[in-house]
């Protein structure tokens, strides 16, 4: 007898079909054949619902009720993967790689750190904007066909500097000087 009394007091689940109607903050409102219920997102189903999608649910007989994963799109727009806190992404053998067609965008509101034994950067062409820049290490050696800079002032600070050119001219003058509309001399 006591173990009919537990089945019958066992939490009942049912899984159906529905309909993405809306949200409200973090609960969903699904259309189901029976009624609309408000369900909240499993932890599994990692893609954010969309109004329109077709969802799997899971009801309870106690009323819980969860979006378990998403079976159909209408709309093929972005896929949003959303988590709530804190998030750890990880291959534990081998290589985690992000590939795209159209780009690959990271975007913080806060830090962003690169930590690694080796780090290789490979473009055809790239801009990089920085307000301010420190650089420290032991070592620094680039091969370069043309340098430009341009820039207010230019202090630099070594024990010993050591250049070689072949038959290069070397000359200073002022920035003022060498545009062909000062009076100013050099």
């Amino acid at each position: 007898m006591d173990n009919l009394a537990r089945i019958l007091d066992s939490e009942q689940v049912f899984l159906e079909y529905g309909r993405i109607a809306g949200s409200a903050g973090r609960f969903f409102m699904v259309e189901t054949d029976r009624a609309e219920v408000k369900a909240s997102k499993s932890v599994s189903c990692l893609v954010e619902p969309l109004p329109g999608d077709t969802v799997l649910v899971s009801q309870t007989t106690s009323g819980k009720c969860y979006v378990l994963s998403i079976l159909e799109r209408e709309d093929q727009g972005p896929t949003s993967l959303v988590f709530d806190g804190d998030v750890d992404l990880k291959a534990k053998e081998g290589r985690l790689r992000l590939a795209a067609q159209e780009g690959i965008d990271l975007v913080s509101a806060k830090d962003t750190a690169l930590i690694s034994a080796q780090l290789s950067v490979n473009s055809v062409q790239a801009e990089v904007t920085i307000q301010h820049l420190s650089f420290f290490g032991n070592f620094l050696q680039g091969q370069i066909q043309k340098i430009k800079l341009i820039g207010q002032a230019c202090d630099t600070v070594f024990e010993r500097v050591s250049q070689r050119s072949n038959g290069a001219t070397v000359g200073s003058r002022s920035w003022s000087s060498s545009r062909p509309d000062s009076s100013t001399t050099g």
